[in-house]
């Protein structure tokens, strides 16, 4: 797999479901990555460790990732993570996995951050 296509990494999911910023929009990932059909089946399941029958929304993003590994392993990607984190305005996420991963901005990318960032 070439940089741009890098598949997303077991520890970079582990940060997102421990970030409440991140899981508290697990919905509107699995909207964007069209996964909508599972929500319902998600928010069903019990928490493994019994806990009042509620499961943490870190649980269910873990799920979410899981499908979205499975189901959409083309998209599986970290430019495409990074996408997604962007158009839902997770930034320190955005920014933390641009950091683990050392992925660099091409100047049209940069001013089209700014221009967003502006608007």
């Amino acid at each position: 797999m070439m940089e741009e296509e890098m598949e997303i990494t077991p520890d970079l999911v582990e940060w997102m479901v421990n970030d409440p910023k991140v899981t508290s929009r697990w919905r509107d990932m699995a909207l964007y990555l069209d996964l909508q059909d599972y929500i319902p089946a998600i928010e069903s399941r019990r928490s493994k460790l019994g806990l009042l029958g509620q499961r943490k929304d870190g649980e269910k993003l873990s799920e979410l990732m899981t499908i979205w590994r499975i189901l959409k392993k083309r998209i599986y990607t970290v430019p495409y993570l990074l996408r997604l984190l962007d158009k839902l305005g997770l930034n320190d996420m955005y920014d933390w996995v641009r950091m683990m991963t050392g992925q660099t901005l091409s100047k049209r990318q940069i001013e089209s951050l700014v221009f967003r960032q502006l608007s």
